[in-house]
């Protein structure tokens, strides 16, 4: 398990990778709370300054030990989870309809680079205004991943 400080004014606690915070100067681990909101985990953390703050406890983990290359803006569970905060489960989307969408099809990172191949051919077909050729490797596009091409029009 890995412990990394949080930033003044709130450096007397620490987040682990395994998704709790723990207070330095107590030696405890902090009391998480569930959001009636979201059903996700936090903690509520004072300062030294005085005041308090609520934190969600997967941002906590994220921003210290999930890695954001893209700069995406939106948190999703991989096993969709909110309460599963180690910092395996967490990962970064566009938005929160993707953050669904890789949940529901986990095996998008294993078809990336055929993924992007195929985006690109299909980019150079329209433009060459073959439809049909799109259409095609639109069709195995979406049965990369191993969803049924019936099911295209399912809402995740």
């Amino acid at each position: 398990m890995r412990f990394e400080p949080l930033n003044e004014p709130y450096d007397m606690y620490s987040v682990t990778d395994t998704g709790h915070v723990f207070n330095v100067d107590k030696e405890r681990y902090e009391h998480e709370l569930v959001d009636p909101k979201n059903d996700k985990m936090y903690v509520v953390l004072q300062g030294s300054h005085r005041k308090t703050r609520k934190f969600y406890v997967s941002q906590l983990v994220a921003d210290m030990f999930v890695k954001n290359d893209y700069n995406l803006g939106y948190l999703y569970f991989k096993d969709g989870n909110v309460q599963n905060s180690h910092y395996t489960n967490i990962g970064y989307a566009i938005n929160p309809k993707e953050g669904v969408q890789r949940v529901s099809r986990p095996f998008r990172r294993q078809v990336e680079n055929k993924r992007h191949t195929l985006i690109v051919e299909i980019g150079k077909a329209c433009d060459r205004k073959d439809f049909t050729h799109a259409n095609k490797l639109g069709r195995e596009l979406w049965e990369l991943e191993g969803a049924l091409y019936e099911n295209r029009h399912h809402e995740f």
